[in-house]
């Protein structure tokens, strides 16, 4: 039990040392003027969740700017499911006006998930 635990401290803080600055998916989303509201967000969405805990903020940018990528990835696959991804996105965020609004990481794990089952059947 215990080396469990000093497992999963070392993993657990080896991730937050990563959050400490954007990703590359982050920076670049930031860095684009058509991204400009997801990243805003995303970000929004971070604070909202990690209020002052600066490190956490970064890691959710960082995550959710990643799925965000991993999404547009699937689109461009040959067994790309719209309805797959249509009914993903709306489980886990809503649209306001022109502008979907949600959790990128939920949608792309509910996304491959409902594919992987159904090509199982």
């Amino acid at each position: 039990m215990r080396k469990f635990t000093l497992i999963i401290a070392i993993v657990f803080s080896g991730m937050l040392m990563q959050a400490q600055e954007l990703n590359k998916n982050a920076k670049m989303l930031k860095s684009y003027s058509d991204g400009a509201y997801e990243y805003n967000d995303i970000k929004d969405a971070a604070i909202k969740e990690w209020d002052d805990d600066h490190q956490m903020i970064v890691f959710t940018i960082n995550q959710q700017a990643d799925a965000l990528f991993d999404v547009v990835d699937e689109y461009n696959k040959p067994n790309y499911d719209k309805n797959i991804m249509l009914n993903a996105m709306e489980q886990w965020g809503e649209l306001r006006g022109d502008r979907w609004k949600g959790d990128w990481v939920m949608v792309l794990f509910s996304y491959k998930n409902q594919l992987e089952a159904k090509s199982a059947y």
